[in-house]
């Protein structure tokens, strides 16, 4: 035994000499089966879904697969040609498997095995791993896709299983110039002739390169949670928030967006932003993991879908929209609906804006105000805002005030119903459920309007300014 601790003090001194690591590392690829099984595998599985993965109440279907079973016959198919470099990515800052494994290579308590040594690091380590394939198959045939966006291609296996699937279409961003020749090899290697593009940035913020044929409309589009070393302020801001903003205008109107967040502020950032985009959360499809030796565990893609609004949709204001704003404010007719009847002249416009671009994600953190500029068919044609009674942050418990600007030449032809439809059922998935609308009594459309939408009467003949009005509310 001292002649063998002595050899291996020896032996580390002289890895380090040498420059440190030796790759002896134990692959999981040198014991999955080969690649063109595993993706006939696959291409099996998508096309004979098993039926008990969609019975269940709680979810839109669970896929249930094994680890390391199932994972060597068909789930790691992509590790082939990734786990290189997969093993020396750091999650979390920890040591990545690469490294750890070259801490305890030398210990003399080692399984003997190859595979069991590969799942002993695994079960050390915090590994990078691959997204599911057999999970992508299903939601790629449960949703109906046959055109992807992937937000984030990460290690290629969503672009595996748009292949399997025979998608006609698959368009992906990667932040790593490394996976590029991997990715023209998967392709190869599957024989496809799939109309594929994966473009390389660091910051998904544009569809200017992916501009085709579809016009940047996707029936799928796909984001997989991602591993960062920063501030997470700075990760909300840079990458988040732009990159579901950039997946509410990419997708189809009969088409799905499909997230992997593991973080419950994270669903709701997303839900709530693109609850403004007319988009609504629709459910969720698990995988559940069996692994070896471990509890099962289960893994979430949350599913959005577009809903039909007859041409209104509800979006963030931003400066672009300040001169229709401009236009709607100075309008009697439009006005003599709203509070006093007062015309806006430049200076409270520029107010308002400013208000609303300086709090731009009321929204998300359910500030003072929610403002939504009103779409129909494209054309902004007005606005419509909830604050509480006392102007502090928002809270489920808060009545909320009401009021909506709409362009004179949309009034009397039911739009404001529809409008206050869908965003009442915005902020009744915001938990926010009692609104008031303090009405003129000469106001006879928004009284019929108020009283269509449920509205009961609870206080009469108050006076604001020299009006007389009447106050509505929902609860």
């Amino acid at each position: 035994m001292d002649y063998y601790n002595a050899y291996i003090k020896y032996k580390r001194k002289y890895l380090r000499l040498k420059g440190g690591q030796t790759d002896d590392f134990p692959y999981i690829k040198n014991y999955l089966s080969p690649f063109d099984q595993m993706f006939d595998r696959l291409k099996q599985l998508a096309n004979n879904l098993p039926v008990q993965w969609d019975t269940n109440d709680d979810y839109i279907g669970i896929v249930k697969r094994t680890y390391p079973d199932d994972y060597i016959l068909t789930d790691g198919l992509v590790d082939h040609f990734v786990e290189h470099l997969r093993i020396k990515c750091h999650h979390n800052n920890k040591p990545t498997p690469f490294e750890l494994w070259n801490k305890i290579k030398f210990n003399t308590d080692l399984p003997k095995s190859t595979k069991e040594r590969r799942q002993l690091v695994r079960r050390l380590s915090k590994e990078c791993e691959l997204f599911n394939v057999a999970l992508g198959v299903y939601m790629i045939k449960k949703l109906g896709a046959e055109s992807m966006l992937d937000l984030t291609t990460g290690w290629g296996s969503k672009l595996v299983c748009a292949i399997a699937c025979d998608l006609k279409y698959y368009r992906g961003l990667s932040s790593n110039t490394e996976l590029q020749p991997i990715y023209k090899k998967l392709v190869e290697m599957t024989g496809s002739s799939i109309d594929w593009k994966i473009r390389n940035t660091q910051f998904e913020s544009s569809l200017s390169s992916l501009k085709d044929k579809y016009n940047n409309k996707f029936d799928l589009v796909t984001l997989s949670s991602q591993f960062f070393d920063f501030n997470l302020k700075r990760w909300y801001d840079n990458f988040f928030i732009p990159v579901i903003e950039l997946s509410a205008t990419s997708v189809n109107t009969n088409g799905h967006i499909a997230y992997h967040i593991p973080f419950g502020k994270m669903f709701y950032v997303a839900n709530n932003i693109l609850e403004n985009y007319n988009i609504t959360y629709i459910g969720k499809i698990g995988l559940k993991q069996i692994v070896i030796d471990n509890e099962s565990k289960i893994t979430q893609m949350y599913i959005w879908k577009p809903v039909d609004n007859k041409g209104i949709r509800l979006v963030p204001i931003t400066d672009k929209y300040k001169d229709s704003i401009k236009e709607i404010t100075s309008q009697k007719d439009t006005m003599k609906m709203v509070g006093t009847g007062e015309t806006w002249n430049e200076y409270r416009i520029e107010k308002l804006l400013q208000y609303i671009l300086d709090d731009s994600k009321n929204v998300i953190d359910r500030r003072t105000y929610i403002y939504w500029g009103i779409l129909y068919n494209g054309k902004f044609i007005g606005i419509i805002s909830f604050h509480p009674v006392k102007y502090e942050k928002i809270t489920q418990t808060d009545k909320l005030f009401t009021t909506i600007f709409i362009h004179r030449d949309y009034i009397g032809k039911g739009i404001a119903y529809n409008v206050y439809k869908l965003a009442l059922d915005i902020l009744k998935n915001m938990d926010i459920n009692h609104i008031i609308a303090d009405i003129d009594v000469k106001n006879i459309g928004s009284i019929k309007l108020f009283k269509k939408l449920g509205f009961k009467i609870t206080k009469n003949n108050f006076n604001i300014g020299k009006n007389k009005f009447n106050r509505y509310e929902l609860n």
